[in-house]
């Protein structure tokens, strides 16, 4: 996902004079994201980007790499100690939170439970052209269960989340 992100950032960026690319209109630009990964805690996002950005000699005067997080409520708690750091009063401030399409109900409510009012864009979508055909409305299709997975996973996260008054 996080590469996938960077990947159209960076096509943008070359197709788009650099004058007009998407980093053009921002002021700056949080890479939140450290290992939820039990198994592999060294494997950092936010660090991943950063080295991936800094190989390409990509500009980053501007980006902040949030990479301590472990999860969606980290993410929001720590990005918002980034934004206090640098702004006095955050309410002023437009926010763009960027992540996939189906994390970001989760991703909107952690943010605004820290006190941020965000925009957003969704990085992806899961969903394709609508075919009303036999085969693909009836007959059953081993890859749908990843999409229920990823579903799952998310509706337990926010159910969890609400419990447990993170959103």
């Amino acid at each position: 996902l996080l590469l996938n992100l960077i990947i159209s950032f960076l096509l943008s960026y070359i197709i788009i004079p650099p004058s007009k690319t998407p980093i053009s209109y921002l002021d700056y630009l949080i890479f939140s994201g450290g290992s939820g990964d039990i198994d592999h805690p060294e494997n950092k996002e936010a660090g991943f980007a950063m080295r991936y950005l800094n190989s390409i000699n990509f500009p980053t005067k501007n980006i902040f790499f949030e990479n301590e997080s472990r999860n969606t409520y980290q993410n929001a708690k720590f990005s918002k100690k980034i934004l206090s750091e640098k702004f006095e009063d955050l309410s002023s401030q437009k926010i763009l939170l960027i992540t996939s399409s189906l994390h970001m109900r989760r991703s909107l409510a952690c943010f605004k439970k820290e006190g941020l009012s965000c925009d957003y864009l969704s990085s992806n979508r899961k969903a394709g052209p609508r075919k009303f055909k036999f085969q693909h409305c009836l007959i059953p299709n081993i890859s749908a269960l990843s999409g229920w997975n990823h579903l799952a996973h998310e509706i337990i996260g926010y159910i969890t989340y609400s419990v447990t008054g993170r959103i």
